[in-house]
């Protein structure tokens, strides 16, 4: 048994687990504290009014790059995808680039023309367009380094991106409050884009590693590139709207209350629970690749499921329940006795999320390693449809505590379809 431990311990450090895993813990730890810092910086009611501007940029960003950074992983790491890795990231770049660029144009005149939605958005908004082409240009990065099992420069340049950005953010919050921050981490995001480039030589196409140029002995044919279009898109559809999941809460109480306060009360509520689902997200951005390697192997796909379901159910489940007992004491702790309201609400979350950690993520992202793209999307539709109306009914009642409920039945629906779908793909016949 301990001979199966070392060797277990032995491979994923070599495979850059550690390295995924360390970075992720930091990165989670610096956004966290940042965050903490902001809310001190600024008043409750900026704060509230930054929060709801963020999470518009957030929702629009959930289709940055039209989910081509996800199909360019898919592809390369399915067998024989290593000889097209150029082909996959040149074509990405044009669809994936034009897009960004019309996205960044309608935030502007959505900002622009269109009435606030809480006062005090406008020029916040406008500052928004400025995100979406470098932040598709960085998932681009990560996602060649990923495809390339460099897991431990993929580590490395999510450190170097999250540095940059929580600089940026607090300076700028010092120095100019919400406008600063926004200015801030747009600022950090290009400058970790530009020492990522450097650094790991990529883009591929923008380095000076160019082993498969335009001379590539598989150059993508007309098949592949409608392949491609249809997973991009088709990750784009579900990965937004299973994520939208987690930014309703914020835009439907700034929608049907216009309270600042209530938006930031809710916020607060929410940033340890979305926080810990570094748990799950960790351990599938080390295990995705291999998944998707071996989709034909069902024999395999389902032992390490079991083995992946069970570790994130014990592992999130004690941390949650840990913070669950705590609960006061974190929230005084961390953001000041004037959201001591947000105590209910962050319980609630809490045990949302374990449940969407433990079977909607996992089970969630092993959908698309075997391409069951439809049932993914399905899901999110299901999930995001059933939130709002709860939204609807319960935030004019309860405020944010009937937002944080809404969420917690969503994520519950959710797990349980998607555990069923994949659970039914990779059954013994």
């Amino acid at each position: 048994m301990t001979r199966k431990l070392q060797a277990l311990w032995d491979t994923l450090a070599a495979t850059g687990f550690f390295s995924i895993a360390g970075s992720t813990i930091v990165n989670r730890i610096l956004s966290f504290m940042s965050g903490i810092l902001v809310v001190r910086l600024l008043s409750k009611a900026d704060y509230g009014v930054y929060s709801y501007a963020y999470n518009i940029l957030n929702i629009a960003l959930l289709f940055n790059g039209i989910g081509v950074a996800s199909a360019f992983i898919q592809l390369c790491c399915e067998p024989g995808g290593k000889r097209r890795e150029v082909n996959l990231e040149r074509w990405g770049f044009k669809g994936g680039g034009l897009f960004d660029i019309l996205l960044s144009t309608g935030i502007f005149l959505w900002a622009t023309f269109v009435p606030e939605g809480m006062p005090g958005t406008r020029l916040l908004l406008q500052i928004c367009a400025l995100f979406p082409i470098p932040q598709f240009v960085f998932d681009m990065q990560t996602a060649a380094l990923r495809a390339q099992l460099r897991n431990s420069d993929y580590a490395t340049s999510n450190v170097i991106n999250t540095v940059c950005i929580v600089t940026g953010s607090i300076l700028g919050a010092f120095v100019a409050g919400a406008v600063g921050l926004l200015v801030g981490r747009a600022t950090g995001v290009i400058l970790s884009v530009l020492i990522v480039s450097r650094r790991f030589g990529v883009p591929m196409l923008f380095s000076g590693d160019r082993n498969q140029s335009d001379g590539n002995p598989d150059p993508l044919c007309r098949r592949e590139l409608i392949d491609y279009v249809r997973i991009a898109i088709s990750s784009a559809l579900a990965n937004g709207i299973s994520s939208f999941t987690y930014l309703i809460g914020t835009f439907m109480i700034g929608q049907l209350l216009a309270d600042p306060l209530e938006v930031a009360s809710y916020e607060a509520a929410s940033a340890i629970p979305v926080a810990l689902n570094f748990i799950p997200v960790t351990i599938m951005t080390y295990v995705y690749p291999y998944f998707a390697h071996h989709k034909d192997d069902l024999p395999w796909v389902r032992t390490n499921y079991i083995r992946l379901l069970s570790l994130t159910l014990l592992g999130f489940g004690a941390v949650a329940i840990l913070c669950t007992a705590l609960a006061p004491h974190f929230v005084s702790l961390l953001y000041g006795e004037q959201y001591l309201s947000s105590v209910p609400s962050f319980r609630v979350l809490l045990f949302g999320s374990w449940i969407g950690a433990s079977f909607r993520i996992v089970s969630g992202n092993l959908l698309v390693t075997q391409r069951l793209v439809k049932a993914n999307l399905a899901s999110a539709i299901i999930t995001v449809a059933a939130i709002l109306q709860l939204n609807w009914v319960l935030v004019p009642i309860a405020g944010a505590f009937g937002s944080a409920v809404a969420q917690t039945v969503g994520l519950c629906i959710s797990g349980v379809f998607n555990t069923m779908a994949f659970s039914l793909k990779i059954r013994k016949k």
